[in-house]
């Protein structure tokens, strides 16, 4: 039983779209007032293939506010389709929330067992801390975790978006 369970993993690990490809994207780089990029946290329901993607852009140095991008994507069986970025403005107040939450998000043990059943899949990637980590089906109503401050990350982040 568990050899099959290991090779209709690995099956379905080999036939799943790549989370990480993000077609019609726009970075912090490419906006009209070009800034540095603090985090992108993305996350793929494997059941529906849909990828939602955010990335926090730092104010620019002439005092404009943070902005939030936010890109959804559906795999179609072919490819991504994606829809059009939505750019949202992040007050001061919140944008020192969310960099308070990541420095929590990147205190996580990689040996923390608690993981959910959701079949989803949360990376996040900073760049002050040059780090790309990917967790498979991370719990939230897990409040011990070291994987708390990740789903605190993303659950904010979602919040923030349009509604």
């Amino acid at each position: 039983m568990r050899r099959a369970m290991c090779a209709l993993s690995l099956y379905l690990l080999a036939t799943a779209p790549c989370v990480g490809k993000e077609p019609n994207r726009i970075g912090c780089g490419q906006l009209a007032r070009p800034s540095q990029s603090v985090l992108k946290l993305s996350y793929t329901i494997s059941i529906a293939y849909v990828t939602f993607s955010y990335e926090l852009c730092a104010p620019d140095r002439l005092g404009g506010s943070a902005q939030l991008l936010i890109l959804q994507q559906q795999w179609t069986g072919k490819k991504y389709v994606a829809e059009p970025s939505k750019v949202v403005s992040i007050d001061n107040a919140n944008y020192e929330q969310l960099v308070s939450l990541l420095r929590r998000a990147l205190k996580f043990n990689v040996d923390d067992g608690v993981r959910g059943l959701d079949g989803t899949t949360t990376c996040l990637e900073t760049y002050r801390a040059d780090l790309k980590v990917c967790f498979w089906g991370i719990d939230h109503s897990a409040a011990g975790s070291s994987l708390s401050g990740l789903a605190d990350l993303q659950s904010r982040l979602v919040a923030l978006g349009p509604k």
